[in-house]
Parts: C-alpha cells; sequence; structure tokens
C-alpha cells in the first residue's frame, strides 16, 4: 500500500524542497530550495537554502534586525534584544535607543562615558583628538591634566601658558594686572610695557626708567647703563661729577665739555666743549691748519706757530709772518725793498709785482730782466736763447749779438741792412744811400745798377764790365774790354 508522504519518512515528496522540509514541512538548511520561505534563514539562493550572513538584507541568523544585532554589528535605531545589539548600547523596550550625553555610556561619537566629540570635553579620560578634552591636550589616546608649558591655552589660564596659576603674559589676553608681565591689562589684553606708563615693568629697573628706558637720575639701578649718570653705586644712581671718568651729566666727552675743562678728542655739541674750538659730526677735531680757526699753537687763524706764515696777524718770530717780517703790532706786508724774499717775490725784493730779477729765483720768465727762466733760477742772456734780452733790439740779434734783418732797432749798426728807420730795421733799397743786400757798392751792384769806381766782384757789376782786383776800373783802351764810348773792344769812340 502507497504511503502517504510525511515530513519525517526520510524522502523528498509531497510538497517537500528538500528531504523531510520545505514546503508544509520545517524549513530547509542549506537543502533545495523554489522560495525564502523554505529555508530556516529566509534565504533562497539559486534553489538552495543559503546561511545566514550580516550582508543579505534579510533578519535571520541571531540577527534581532535586518544584518545587524546578534553575532553581526550593532543597530542604530532598530530593534534589539539586548544593549550588545546596539551601536549606542543601549536597548530600550526592545528597540535600540540614539545616543545621548546622559545615559551613561560611551557612545555615539564620544571618547568617554557622556564626554569627547559632541560633549562635553573630558577629564582624564580616553580621547581621540584634543578637543575631546577639558584641557584641549589628547596625548596617547587620553586626556591630559592641564599645565603651564604645553603649549595651550587650558585651566585657568587667560592665555597660552600664562595668566591665573601661571606666569605673567606678554601682549595676550588677561583679568586683572596681575596676568601680565608688564603689570597691565587694559580691555582684557596684557599691554606692552611702556617707557611713560607708570609702572615699573619690563627690564626697566625703576617706573618708566632704566633697562631699555632712557637712565634714571635719582633711582634704582643694576647696572651704569639704568643711570643718566651713567655710574650705579650700591644699586642706586650717583649724581655727575667732572672727575668721575665717566661722560656723563652735560660733559660731552670723559669728564670735559659743557660745564668741565674742554675736550681734546672727545665727543661735543658745541664748539666750546672742545680745545680746538671746533667740532665737527659731534666730535672734537684735532687742530688743523685749514679749519678756519685760530687753535692749537697758531698766533693766527690758520696760521702761525707750526701752520703757514700769517699776512696781517699776530705773531711772535718773523717765521709766523708770510712776509717773513714780524713788526712791533703784528706781521708786516710785504715791500719791494724790505730786504727780504716775501710776498709773490722769486728773489729778494725782485721778481713777481717786484723789479725783474737778475741772478735769482723764479716761477716765470717774466721774474728774470733775462726773460729766461731755466730750472727756477734767472739765465744770464745770450745771443742764441729765442728771447729778445740783455741789450739785444731783437730776438738773438741787435746789441752785442749779430744785426737784424728785420724788427726793432736803436741805431744803423743793429741792422744788416745798416738802416735804422724809426727803430725798425729797414729792408735795402737801391736809393737808401747805404751798401746794403746784395749790394758791391752804396746803392750799387748785385740787384741795383752797376757801379762806377765802387767795390765789386764780378765784371757784371761794374757798369764799364771792368772789375779789377774789386774796384770797378775806369775805361782804358787796352782794358780788353769794350766799354766806355768804344765800338769794338779797345777801338772806336775815343780809342784809335
Amino acid at each position: 500500500v502507497c504511503a502517504l508522504p510525511t515530513c519525517n519518512d526520510g524522502v523528498q515528496n509531497g510538497a517537500e524542497t528538500g528531504k523531510d522540509c520545505g514546503g508544509s514541512c520545517p524549513l530547509c538548511i542549506g537543502a533545495t530550495c523554489t522560495t525564502n520561505r523554505d529555508c530556516s534563514d529566509n534565504n533562497c539562493i539559486k534553489s538552495v537554502c543559503a546561511l545566514p550572513t550580516c550582508i543579505d538584507g534579510i533578519q535571520n541568523g541571531a540577527e534581532t534586525s535586518v544584518d545587524c544585532g546578534g553575532s553581526c554589528g550593532r543597530c542604530v535605531s532598530a530593534a534589539c534584544a539586548t544593549n550588545a545589539d546596539c551601536s549606542s548600547r543601549k536597548c530600550l523596550q526592545g528597540a535600540c535607543a540614539a545616543p545621548t550625553c546622559n545615559d551613561g555610556i560611551e557612545n555615539g561619537v564620544e571618547t568617554g562615558i557622556d564626554c569627547g566629540g559632541s560633549c562635553k570635553s573630558c577629564v582624564s579620560a580616553a580621547c581621540s583628538r584634543n578637543s575631546d578634552c577639558s584641557s584641549k591636550n589628547c596625548e596617547q589616546n587620553g586626556c591630559v591634566a592641564p599645565t603651564c608649558n604645553d603649549g595651550i591655552q587650558n585651566g585657568v589660564e587667560t592665555s597660552v601658558d600664562c595668566g591665573g596659576s601661571c606666569g605673567a603674559c606678554v601682549s595676550a589676553a588677561c583679568t586683572t594686572n596681575a596676568d601680565c608681565s608688564s603689570s597691565k591689562c587694559i580691555q582684557s589684553a596684557c599691554a606692552a610695557p611702556t617707557c611713560y606708563d607708570g609702572i615699573q615693568n619690563g627690564v626697566e629697573t625703576s617706573i618708566d626708567c632704566g633697562g631699555s628706558c632712557g637712565s634714571c637720575a635719582n633711582a634704582q639701578c643694576t647696572t651704569n647703563t639704568d643711570c643718566s649718570s651713567t655710574k650705579c653705586v650700591r644699586n642706586a644712581c650717583a649724581a655727575p661729577t667732572c672727575s668721575d671718568g665717566i661722560q656723563n651729566g652735560i660733559e660731552t666727552g670723559i669728564d670735559c665739555g659743557g660745564s668741565c675743562r674742554l675736550c681734546a678728542n672727545a665727543q661735543c655739541t658745541m664748539n666750546a666743549d672742545c680745545s680746538s674750538k671746533n667740532c665737527v659730526q659731534s666730535a672734537c677735531a684735532a687742530a688743523t691748519c685749514h679749519d678756519g680757526i685760530q687753535n692749537g699753537v697758531e698766533t693766527g687763524i690758520d696760521c702761525g706757530g707750526s701752520c703757514g706764515s700769517c699776512v696781517s696777524a699776530a705773531c711772535t718770530t718773523n717765521q709766523d709772518c708770510s712776509s717773513k717780517n714780524c713788526g712791533h703790532n703784528g706781521c708786516v706786508a710785504p715791500t719791494c725793498y724790505d730786504g727780504i724774499q716775501n710776498g709773490v717775490e722769486t728773489g729778494i725784493d725782485c721778481g713777481g709785482s717786484c723789479r725783474l730779477c737778475a741772478n735769482a729765483q723764479c716761477t716765470t720768465n717774466t721774474d728774470c730782466s733775462s726773460k729766461n727762466c731755466v730750472q727756477s733760477a734767472c739765465a744770464a742772456s745770450t745771443c742764441h736763447d729765442g728771447i729778445q734780452n740783455g741789450a739785444e733790439t731783437g730776438t738773438d740779434c741787435g746789441g752785442s749779438c749779430g744785426a737784424c734783418v728785420t724788427g726793432a732797432c736803436t741805431t744803423n749798426a743793429d741792422c744788416s741792412s745798416r738802416k735804422c728807420v724809426q727803430s725798425v730795421c729797414a729792408v735795402p733799397t737801391c736809393n737808401d744811400g747805404v751798401q746794403n743786400g746784395a749790394e758791391t757798392g752804396k746803392d750799387c751792384g748785385g740787384s741795383c745798377a752797376l757801379c762806377i769806381g765802387a767795390t765789386c766782384t764780378m765784371n757784371g757789376d761794374c757798369s764799364d764790365n771792368n772789375c779789377i782786383k774789386s774796384v770797378c776800373a775806369l775805361p782804358t783802351c787796352n782794358d780788353g774790354v769794350q766799354n766806355g764810348a768804344e765800338t769794338g773792344k779797345d777801338c772806336g769812340g775815343s780809342c784809335p
């Protein structure tokens, strides 16, 4: 007899989708299936009941909601059985409650129980970032207590590591003057110390003086530089003196200048501070011979003593004077007859604006009577120095030199033409009454008319064409020359 199918006959029959499971029988595990309902885990994949997973989109297995709870991740706002099923770690009446900052559980983005993240900062609790901690300092996942050197404004500090129980602040937030190193809190901010705030602060040694401020007069000090007198004795500024070895008070140099003695080589504010009477760029300049001041051993302004000689000034010796002549009332002006080489003279009382020098020193030709200055000495006149000097009437001619061809003259002898006309040598002519030029006789011979009875050099110089022993001879009938009234050589005319 054929038996009816049952859910325990060991055979897949009836509406079963697996052996004794599926259909009207219990759900199958790992068996064949046609729908999710055939499987105990409500998950039929490719006709086989799949094992439950945390990503199959189905609440199955030990899950308390779809893919969460049980062995899967905690649920958010979903069904739950225990606190462990929830990401907030709080299961309330079978549903996961949202995390709060007062649920007594570390959940949400909290880094400690009800602190950190979006809740209040934690103190001595777990943390992931500085903002989780009230000290604003998270180290190795734990909140660190605030200190005065953690580089963070925390605790009761009014600024980073200062104010409150820490050291005074400089240029930072404050609540009282005591929070500030400058002892001055203005509008909740530490004001920088100044030299005029009426408070001893900064590096001042007294109120608004000492340190980087102005020197103190009669106040406390730690070093000499704190004092206007530059002298700190037993932590008190001493009054300046002219013998304390320090430049102080109104002195312009060490113990000199101002109301003290004059300075030699020191600072100054005016000429009167200096022994040289010359204050240049706040320093006493040494006396010089060109500073426009009578100083040093000078007997006049920039002259006398070790400087150049003076002109019309006080003197003690002749050497103090440029004129080399010191009289009863000072330096005497140079003259051309004082027996001294002075002024612009190049020799004693000669040269320059005085008479010309003969044999003396010179600077230019005009200093010399010879008009010739050679190596700073007047040279004697010569007939070949290229200068009209001495008794010459022209350049190197006339006087004791050779006759001049042209130029000035005083006598006929000065001229090669032997003719001086109105103090000038005249050019020789054939009617000047003098034998000159190429003439062989007075106004005859050479380029002039032939001579008669005059000197000659050749027959051509003579009108009778007969020069005998350098004299033009009268014509004769036996001189071998056709001359006179002859019509032929020694014949015709008055000859036979």
